[in-house]
């Protein structure tokens, strides 16, 4: 049954009934991340886990990639996180120059 329909669609059909359930699922995450902002107290600032991960990738970040000793956690996703924060910071000084904000330190200097 579902090959049937699915047979009897044209490509631009299709295409408007994905971007549909797509635009949905979005829309759905939205109102969620809205709700949650709201409602939970710990929205603007991270704690423990998320507060580590941010700490941990701002030294990566900043060339501190190794600690020296062994790793408490995993340590790929402070290594992305820590690579996003260089390239936006460095690209942000560029773009930015003198009115960027003291937000990264000096990481944009490098």
């Amino acid at each position: 049954m579902v090959y049937a329909i699915y047979d009897a669609m044209t490509k631009r059909q299709r295409t408007i009934v994905v971007l549909a359930i797509t635009g949905f699922g979005l829309i759905l995450r939205l109102i969620f991340l809205v709700a949650l902002k709201h409602g939970w107290p710990g929205w603007d600032s991270p704690t423990i886990d998320s507060l580590y991960h941010h700490l941990w990738a701002k030294q990566i970040a900043a060339g501190h990639v190794f600690s020296g000793g062994p790793y408490f956690r995993a340590p790929l996703y402070p290594l992305l996180l820590g690579l996003i924060f260089y390239v936006f910071s460095v690209i942000s000084t560029k773009l930015f120059a003198a009115s960027f904000p003291d937000w990264f330190g000096s990481l944009g200097e490098s």
